[in-house]
């Protein structure tokens, strides 16, 4: 198992991008952790859903998040919860970057977790 994952932040190119800090090889089976940086005016997925809770943490920036029909805008130090099953979405709509630690629990498995992580690589 692999306990201590080094996050090298400069690693971000100029394009939305997230690193995942989880990965199946290093044996974490409780939940799927990422970092994600979102350039302004980065629109994430439509509306959509997970079958796990999801998680953020603004770090830095500012994101605007929907959940269900509800629209927030959400700075540093704060938590949003996307619970299972309740369509969300979010977006940049500042001008400066956002930078959140992304958690899902339980792990992603399977199709959605593949079909996260290639939404996430491009």
């Amino acid at each position: 198992m692999k306990c201590i994952v080094p996050v090298d932040r400069t690693a971000f190119p100029e394009t939305f991008k997230s690193i995942w800090l989880t990965k199946p090889e290093y044996g974490l089976e409780s939940c799927s952790v990422l970092i994600s940086r979102v350039p302004p005016g980065h629109h994430g997925p439509s509306l959509h859903v997970h079958p796990v809770d999801q998680f953020y943490y603004i770090l830095e920036g500012t994101a605007t998040v929907q959940i269900g029909l509800d629209i927030f805008e959400v700075g540093p130090n704060t938590l949003v919860h996307f619970p299972a099953g309740i369509p969300h979405c979010n977006w940049n709509g500042t001008s400066e970057y956002e930078l959140h630690l992304e958690v899902f629990a339980p792990r992603l498995k399977g199709e959605c977790a593949d079909a996260c992580r290639a939404k996430r690589s491009s």
